[in-house]
């Protein structure tokens, strides 16, 4: 392709945001230009990086919420700190939704809250795994579920959380 090529567009007409043809293949697009597209270049996609970490901090925080209140329901006798327990559990989980359209430290700081959150409140719920009887409005296999889905997603949502409150805006330029 020869510079007139360069400078147009697909329809023939002259762009205004090329001015000049740089010795180089043009594999990278112009970021002034890209920009105006809505289609930035962007570094590669890691999980780390958008709303993932806060999805899977606010799973983990929904079934530590859901397990916690099956354990509070299923005991006639049980103690109000299980409800308490499930209240805070739910409203991590709304918390973290609620910084989902927030920028990406915001969002990181926030799955790195619920996802320890979340991971701290199910290891209360750790002996489900050897106990054969497990006192809870769920059978004992949802019961084991949800706690291993509060614990391993919390500390998932912790780690991503952690790399994306650690990364910095892209520099400008």
């Amino acid at each position: 392709m020869g510079p007139a090529a360069d400078r147009r567009r697909a329809g023939g007409q002259p762009d205004g945001d090329v001015h000049a043809v740089s010795a180089t293949p043009r594999v990278a697009v112009d970021r002034r230009v890209a920009r105006r597209a809505g289609s930035a270049p962007r570094a590669a996609a890691t999980p780390g990086r958008g709303p993932f970490p806060t999805l899977v901090a606010v799973v983990a925080a929904a079934a530590t919420t859901v397990s916690i209140t099956g354990f509070a329901a299923g005991d006639a006798i049980s103690r109000g700190t299980e409800w308490a327990e499930a209240v805070a559990a739910g409203l991590i989980a709304l918390a973290a939704v609620a910084t989902l359209p927030a920028g990406r430290a915001a969002r990181g700081w926030a799955a790195a809250l619920a996802g320890i959150s979340a991971a701290a409140l199910s290891l209360g719920s750790l002996s489900v795994f050897w106990h054969g009887v497990v006192i809870s409005t769920f059978s004992a296999g949802v019961t084991r579920l949800l706690t291993v889905l509060g614990l391993v997603g919390g500390v998932a949502a912790t780690v991503l959380g952690g790399m994306l409150a650690d990364i910095d805006e892209e520099p400008a330029g």
